[in-house]
């Protein structure tokens, strides 16, 4: 009975890991600080792992389409926190930052990094 009851555990325990996960697919909208300047990101499943690519982004009056550029990978969800590795670019230097994933709702989620003396905070909603 003891061996049923930790096998059904491991069960529901995965299934809830992987249910936390898939809240994050589909398409996400960010817009950065006070600008006009925005967005949009695709959470797929791939294999495994859910992974987050930036498939349009515009910046002042320039638009940006049919993008596939990665933006956020390796998930790593525990109910409504997780982690992450968020991906930027800037002058032409990639950069890796830890990142924090809160799920506010199905529809709205935040993302915190820091970087040496830089951070933010993001909040990502449901499109």
């Amino acid at each position: 009975m003891k061996k049923l009851f930790t096998i059904c555990f491991l069960l529901i325990s995965c299934t809830l890991f992987a249910q936390d996960k898939s809240v994050l697919l589909g398409k996400w909208s960010v817009t950065f600080g006070d600008s006009d300047d925005k967005a949009i990101y695709e959470f797929r499943k791939e294999n495994d792992n859910i992974i987050g690519y930036c498939i349009s982004y515009t910046e002042g009056e320039e638009i940006y389409d049919n993008l596939n550029d990665k933006i956020i990978d390796q998930i790593e969800m525990n109910g409504k926190t997780g982690t992450s590795i968020l991906h930027a670019e800037e002058e032409g230097k990639e950069y890796k930052l830890k990142c924090k994933i809160l799920l506010i709702s199905d529809n709205n989620i935040k993302v915190k990094y820091n970087y040496l003396l830089y951070s933010g905070e993001q909040e990502w909603k449901r499109i």
